[in-house]
């Protein structure tokens, strides 16, 4: 199987895990799989893969590391400013940070605590 059929295959069967967790209380897993059609050694074997993903996921937001995946949805940010945000004297930047259309002016006053969240947004938007 090929990388993008099982990737596609994954995000069907994390659907289908998602669905067996939200079952109505009281429904076994096997009763739930029976009513949905679904073959329960062929379910087990996917929620062993959809738990390992999640792991691998896990571990790779943990370690820092990017993964680098053919996915590009969108993803949003919010970062908040703090201090004066009025128009002033120009600002002369101590970093630029560019990519596509996209350019970030960094000043010597940012403050840490900002530039993680921007850091972050950056690594979740990628």
């Amino acid at each position: 199987m090929d990388q993008i059929t099982h990737e596609m295959r994954l995000k069907n069967w994390e659907h289908v895990v998602e669905e067996c967790n939200r079952r109505p209380e009281g429904v076994t897993v096997k009763q739930w799989l029976s009513e949905n059609g679904i073959n329960v050694k062929v379910y087990y074997y996917w929620l062993r893969r959809v738990r390992q993903a999640a792991y691998d996921q896990m571990k790779l937001e943990q370690s820092g590391e990017l993964a680098v995946t053919s996915d590009r949805r969108v993803s949003y940010a919010e970062i908040t400013l703090t201090g004066n945000t009025s128009s002033g004297p120009a600002m002369h930047p101590v970093a630029v940070i560019s990519s596509g259309n996209l350019s970030i002016d960094i000043s010597e006053n940012a403050s840490e605590e900002f530039l993680i969240k921007l850091m972050r947004a950056i690594k979740y938007a990628g």
